[in-house]
């Protein structure tokens, strides 16, 4: 078992309730092939035996990572949460002053669009 065998060699420890399975699909090159997560499984055994199922993105820190290498996920799920940040900054604001939007502007939505953007950009 891969994974396990990794994390023993690592001295990590997986908290297998908050695991979760995320298999990329590429051109297994030799170096990938090496890492746990790029075999091509169909669902994984915990040494416990919890039953994972591989997912098609996974969240990680915040950011979206999918199992085909592609940002969408990620834009789609930053966009609609700046667009709910937008709607809920022109509901309760009544003053719009340029200099009061620009000032929510840059805390409020832009902040939500740029994290992490240099990863993904």
């Amino acid at each position: 078992d891969r994974i396990v065998q990794w994390s023993d060699a690592n001295n990590m420890q997986l908290h297998e309730d908050k695991f979760e399975f995320l298999c990329y699909r590429t051109k297994q090159s030799n170096l990938l092939k090496q890492l746990p997560s790029t075999g091509q499984h169909a669902v994984y055994q915990t040494p416990k035996g919890h039953t994972l199922y591989p997912q098609e993105a996974v969240k990680d820190l915040g950011v979206i990572l999918s199992s085909d290498y592609s940002w969408s996920y990620h834009i789609n799920a930053m966009v609609a949460d700046a667009r709910i940040m937008a709607a809920w900054v022109l509901g309760v604001f009544k003053d719009r002053s340029h200099s009061t939007m620009l000032q929510l502007y840059k805390t409020m939505v832009r902040s939500r669009l740029e994290y992490c953007c240099p990863l993904w950009s």
